[in-house]
């Protein structure tokens, strides 16, 4: 078996003990060298077993050797710094999962690998600036979960145009469920001027409520 073709990783919400991510990293070499055909976790990790744990640290740049994977799933793991420009390997990427974190910085290492997506969360993390207009090239995404970050200005329209007009039928466009920042605060400023959201959230990511399509 080899671990480069691994196709699924499910580590999320898990709080026992704790392990840094330089200790993560050798266990995902071991994931890249060892025999790993009937090692199912709990935790939905096809891999070598890792014990259950409050992951701290970056993501380790290793992931995007895995040029197979379909499904990363790292929600509320405490994770900080950035997404990984080697990320941009990631070429099957179905559904990724990294919300509920500390990550900040770019988001275009996720473009290349995101063509095929069709979930992103990305919500409740640390992202500034604005959705980059490159991700206008994910035709296939369905989903995309983006508030509770720090963005502002205005969505691209590269973006928008993915959006699935509401009660459209027979439409080409996949994206129905687009979430932002973009309810306005009590001063009347909005964070993010999102015309084609479907769902838009205070800036903290709260009370989000259907704009578009409900």
């Amino acid at each position: 078996g080899n671990i480069v073709h691994m196709r699924h990783m499910e580590l999320h919400r898990v709080r026992p003990a704790r392990i840094p991510l330089p200790e993560l990293r050798d266990h995902i070499h071991c994931l890249l060298t060892c025999f790993v055909s009937f090692c199912v976790i709990a935790l939905s990790l096809f891999g070598c077993p890792l014990p259950k744990n409050n992951l701290q640290g970056t993501i380790p740049t290793e992931l995007g050797r895995l040029t197979t994977m379909i499904d990363i799933f790292l929600s509320s793991t405490n994770l900080t710094g950035t997404i990984p420009t080697e990320f941009q390997h990631l070429q099957f990427l179905d559904r990724l999962d990294i919300s509920g974190n500390q990550l900040h910085g770019s988001l275009l290492p996720l473009t290349s690998a995101a063509k095929n997506i069709r979930l992103l969360r990305i919500e409740n993390n640390k992202f500034t600036g604005m959705i980059p207009p490159e991700f206008g090239i994910m035709g296939q995404l369905e989903e995309f979960y983006a508030s509770g970050n720090e963005f502002s200005g205005r969505v691209p329209a590269q973006v928008c145009n993915l959006v699935r007009p509401a009660n459209k039928l027979g439409s080409r466009k996949n994206l129905g469920k687009f979430q932002m920042d973009c309810v306005a605060s009590f001063n009347g400023t909005v964070e993010v001027d999102c015309p084609c959201c479907t769902d838009c959230c205070k800036a903290d990511g709260s009370n989000c409520r259907t704009v578009i399509g409900g």
